[in-house]
């Protein structure tokens, strides 16, 4: 009884992580690091690393920078093959970076602010760490994806990113709300930087229970191909396959105008509306109910209409996010912001679940990390090209104010509402690759 509920609300829970079959055993040790590892981000990410830099006296334009840095690293996933491939077994070489990783960015960076040197000091070593971890992760995550993919057969992966995207969402709210409130206690006592520094520490708890959940996990052989990757066939297996193509470009213009915002929306709420960490927690709590309710109304969706195809529509109604965004101000954050958020969650449960299975279309059963640190590489590349964009709009318009519907707009709300409509002309571009999919028949999965 209690499995035909879950999988009434989850949708074929008991296909995904059926504890009788080897493969399902292993989705489980993935779902766990998935958890944890998403529960650390909640601690150390987001509005608390925002925090965590503002704190230290980071200025609007280093926050840009700090971001342009992240998505810079992770174009080194495209030489991540000429690493990957060449182990026979992946395993103890992930979990060692991944170890490393996290010692840098959760022990190091952690450090930095208490540490006797000036502003400028500090916020440099910040800039380095991030560089070296975001390096560390570009150049091993394909080798993770690949281990993943073992256990993760095409038959049950809609429905496993389905039950992952609504499981995590579900939790990652609750840590996120937790985390607010502890943030706000620490806050209201005048020790912010304090309550961000234990939020630091209590994710090396969840990082440590991430990297068990990856040692637990099984590895199998991995298929060879018969020629040897090259410094040229990383680039030239993934351009020269068309479908592969097209799916690319979908990505880069997507990434591309949803990522102009980058850093500087956060600052907004946190520095110009003086907004608290709980509220802005609070709000995502309405994710809860979204991912129970609009993640299985989309995968449903997903299977009649096409990923690809529905990316258009999700897209367009997406710029209207935007919009409302550019009209938040201190007089009506407190509505305004949560419907905004509120419709991004509907949108996004769709968005999500068609962006997880993009990675894994149309690739060939060899050389498969070359196509996933391609498609990594392309969407952070997408992502550097957009922050640095909406980083110049910031730094060229810094003193624009301009009035829209009686309500005055500063740059950074002028900045979201040029991202409404540069996502909209984006989802028209989308419309027609997918056109150009269907009339030249590479939109099927069998089709050579």
């Amino acid at each position: 009884m209690s499995g035909y509920f879950l999988n009434k609300i989850f949708g074929d829970i008991t296909l995904v992580f059926n504890r009788k079959e080897e493969f399902a055993g292993n989705r489980l040790h993935i779902l766990w690091f998935a958890i944890f590892a998403n529960v650390t981000a909640m601690f150390y990410g987001g509005n608390f690393f925002t925090g965590l830099l503002l704190r230290m006296g980071a200025s609007d334009a280093y926050m840009g920078t700090i971001t342009i840095v992240t998505y810079a690293g992770n174009i080194a996933a495209l030489f991540s093959p000429l690493i990957i491939e060449r182990f026979i077994k992946r395993k103890k070489m992930i979990l060692i970076t991944r170890a490393i990783y996290y010692a840098l960015l959760l022990g190091f960076i952690t450090l930095i602010p208490y540490l006797g040197a000036g502003t400028g000091v500090k916020l440099a070593l910040v800039l380095s760490a991030i560089t070296v971890v975001n390096l560390i992760s570009a150049l091993t995550g394909s080798g993770m994806s690949v281990w993943h993919m073992q256990s993760i057969p095409q038959s049950i992966r809609s429905s496993f990113f389905t039950n992952i995207n609504m499981i995590i969402g579900i939790l990652n709210m609750v840590a996120l709300n937790l985390a607010g409130l502890f943030a706000d206690y620490f806050k209201s006592q005048g020790q912010e930087m304090l309550g961000i520094t234990l939020l630091r520490l209590m994710a090396c708890v969840f990082a440590c229970a991430d990297i068990y959940n990856l040692s637990r996990l099984r590895e199998y052989h991995y298929p060879k191909a018969d020629v040897q990757l090259s410094l040229i066939a990383i680039f030239k297996n993934p351009i020269q396959n068309k479908r592969y193509r097209a799916v690319m470009a979908v990505i880069l213009i997507w990434t591309l105008t949803a990522t102009l915002p980058g850093p500087f929306y956060q600052v907004y709420l946190l520095k110009d509306l003086q907004i608290s960490y709980s509220f802005l927690s609070a709000v995502n709590l309405l994710n809860i109910p979204v991912l129970l309710i609009a993640l299985p109304i989309w995968n449903r969706v997903i299977r009649s209409v096409g990923d690809i195809k529905l990316f258009s529509p999700l897209a367009g109604l997406m710029a209207l996010h935007f919009v409302a965004l550019a009209l938040v101000n201190r007089g009506n954050y407190q509505w305004l912001y949560p419907v905004a958020v509120f419709y991004n969650f509907v949108l996004v449960a769709g968005i999500t679940q068609v962006a997880s299975l993009m990675p894994y279309k149309f690739i060939p059963d060899t050389n498969q990390s070359n196509y996933f640190s391609f498609y990594s590489t392309v969407t952070m590349v997408a992502a550097l090209l957009g922050t640095i964009l909406g980083q110049q709009f910031i730094v060229l318009t810094e003193s624009a104010n301009i009035t829209l519907l009686g309500i005055q707009i500063a740059n950074k709300q002028l900045l979201v509402l040029v991202t409404g409509i540069a996502v909209f002309g984006g989802s028209i571009a989308i419309l027609f690759i997918n056109k150009w999919l269907e009339k030249t028949g590479l939109n099927k999965e069998t089709d050579g």
